[in-house]
């Protein structure tokens, strides 16, 4: 029983692979609500927690010197102007914060039970070692990254440089902001793994309907048994993404 349980518990590599990039930048950032490494999901440690927090006073440094830039360059000539700066950088700091407390103080049981979740419907549809669906999620993950940070970057790097006076202490809070953007990324990244799978559940109910039609057959009826309850799982698992990712997405 017991070994049956830690069988469960063990991923296989294409589906980790699957998640690997936007783990990998959420490590980074100290944003990732999971540890992922020797084919298990478990739950972040105290390092990870205090990596965050390293973050977090980091971009607080960062907020601080946006704020002196835009006193020194905008009060005495447009006061209007920097309130107007000062709370747009602010609102962009407070989400980053919210999102990391978010983040270190939910519980992480949940987040490790989704990757189980998920894993366990490719079982039931017998989608285990097949390299074309998690591959291609993987390169979408890439292009996905690549489209959302190389633009976002570019020009906030290229802000820093021409109007910052110390950009290598500016550039902490675009980092943390782009926290905020990879939960969105990670949250699209579930929902479109389990759409996937309901096409193909839709795509099997269509053709073994056709299929009863003209033969009676109990092979028929227990695979249409078999996928209905893999639709079921699919519902409990996006319930499960939902609930979790509710607050970082609002």
């Amino acid at each position: 029983m017991y070994t049956e349980y830690i069988s469960k518990d063990i991923l296989e590599h294409e589906f980790m692979k699957c998640f690997t990039p936007i783990h990998i930048l959420q490590s980074f950032l100290g944003s990732a609500q999971v540890d992922m490494k020797y084919n298990f999901v478990t739950d972040t440690s105290i390092y990870h927690k205090l990596y965050s927090l390293l973050w977090s006073i980091v971009c607080s440094v960062s907020l601080y010197e946006f704020i002196k830039h835009y006193y020194f360059k905008f009060y005495m000539k447009c006061f209007p102007l920097f309130c107007t700066c000062t709370i747009g950088i602010s609102i962009q700091y407070v989400s980053y914060i919210t999102n990391m407390l978010f983040i270190r103080c939910y519980k992480r049981d949940k987040n490790v039970k989704i990757y189980l979740m998920l894993q366990k419907i490719d079982h039931s549809m017998e989608l285990i070692g097949n390299k074309t669906l998690n591959r291609t999620q993987y390169l979408l993950h890439l292009l996905c990254l690549f489209a959302m940070i190389t633009p976002y970057s570019v020009g906030y790097g290229v802000h820093l440089y021409y109007n910052m006076e110390r950009p290598l202490l500016n550039i902490f809070l675009g980092m943390g902001v782009t926290t905020v953007y990879l939960e969105l990324l990670a949250t699209g990244s579930f929902v479109f793994y389990l759409a996937v799978r309901l096409k193909a559940i839709n795509n099997a109910l269509s053709s073994n309907l056709i299929l009863e039609k003209s033969i009676a057959s109990n092979f028929i009826k227990s695979d249409l048994n078999r996928l209905l309850v893999c639709f079921k799982d699919i519902l409990a698992t996006f319930k499960a993404v939902s609930k979790i990712y509710s607050f970082p997405v609002s």
